[in-house]
C-alpha cells in the first residue's frame, strides 16, 4: 500500500449553517506527494485570501487550513484502488464557514492531474475540524504520485450555527450527531451515532479521514447512513474501507443531517 499524507478517534484493532455576512471566496491547495513506494509526506498550509470586501473576511479565508493525504494499493483481483481525504479547519471564534467545496486531484508522476472529484462540506463551525472524502476517486486507475486538496470556494457568516448562513443553505437540519464506541477492524469501521436533537433524522451523512500511527492522514471515506434514527435515541453504523487500513490507524469521523 501505498499512503500520503476530530470529532473520534478510532482505533485499530491488531487484526486486521440568522443573516448571512457579505461573502468572499478562497482558495487553498495541499499536496501530498509520494516519496518511496510505501510512503508518503503531507503538508498543511493555509488558503490564501482571494478579493475579501472586509478586512475580517480575508483574515480567515487565509487562515481556513486543509490537511490531506492518500492511500493506495491493487486488491487480490488486480483492481487498483485509492483512498484519499481531508481535514478542513476554522480557527475562527464567530464565523462559520458555509458551503466549503474541497476538490481533490490525483496527479502522476509527472504533476498531471488524471482524476478529479469536488466534495462539499455544507458548514465548518467556528474551532471545528471537519474531515471530508470523496465517494470515489482513482478507481481501476494508475496509482497516484501526489495528491492536491484544493478549497475553491467558502462563504462566510457570522454566527455558529448552521442556520447563520442563510437560505441557501437548506439541504441539511444541521444536526451534528454524536460518534461513539467505534472500532476501526481489518477493512470495515464501525461503531454507534446518537441524534442529540428532538427531531426525527430520516438520512444523514458520515465523512471518515484515517490517520496512521505517526499521524499522517492516510485516506478517508464517505457515504450516506439511511437508517433513520429518532430524538435522543442511538443506531449502529457499519462502513467498508477502500483500501485495507494499516495496524494501528485510527479515524476522524462527523456525521451530519
Amino acid at each position: 500500500m501505498i499512503a500520503a499524507g476530530s470529532l473520534l478517534t478510532l482505533t485499530l484493532a491488531a487484526c486486521g449553517g440568522g443573516s448571512s455576512s457579505t461573502t468572499t471566496s478562497s482558495t487553498a491547495s495541499v499536496v501530498a506527494d509520494a516519496t518511496t513506494t510505501t510512503e508518503a509526506t503531507t503538508t498543511t498550509e493555509a488558503a490564501p485570501a482571494a478579493e475579501a470586501t472586509t478586512t475580517t473576511e480575508a483574515a480567515l479565508a487565509a487562515e481556513l487550513t486543509v490537511e490531506s493525504g492518500f492511500a493506495t494499493e491493487t486488491n487480490s483481483l488486480g483492481t487498483q484502488r485509492t483512498s484519499a481525504g481531508a481535514l478542513v479547519t476554522n480557527p475562527s471564534a464567530d464565523l462559520i464557514a458555509c458551503g466549503v467545496e474541497v476538490q481533490f486531484s490525483l496527479l502522476d508522476g509527472e504533476g498531471v492531474p488524471f482524476d478529479t472529484s469536488t466534495e462539499t462540506i455544507d458548514f465548518v463551525r467556528p474551532g471545528e475540524a471537519a474531515p471530508v472524502a470523496p465517494l470515489q476517486i482513482g478507481y481501476k486507475m494508475p496509482p497516484p504520485a501526489q495528491l492536491t486538496a484544493t478549497i475553491v470556494d467558502v462563504e462566510w457568516a457570522k454566527g455558529v450555527s448552521f442556520k447563520d448562513c442563510g437560505a441557501s443553505f437548506t439541504v441539511l437540519t444541521g444536526t451534528v450527531l454524536d460518534v461513539t464506541n467505534a472500532a476501526v477492524v481489518e477493512d470495515r469501521i464501525s461503531g454507534q451515532i446518537s441524534n442529540p436533537s428532538d427531531a426525527l433524522v430520516e438520512t444523514s451523512f458520515i465523512d471518515c479521514v484515517l490517520r496512521s500511527v505517526d499521524g499522517r492522514i492516510v485516506g478517508g471515506e464517505s457515504t450516506a447512513i439511511l437508517d433513520p434514527v429518532a430524538p435522543t435515541a442511538t443506531i449502529a453504523f457499519d462502513i467498508g474501507v477502500s483500501v485495507t487500513p494499516g495496524e494501528g490507524d485510527t479515524a476522524v469521523c462527523r456525521v451530519v443531517a
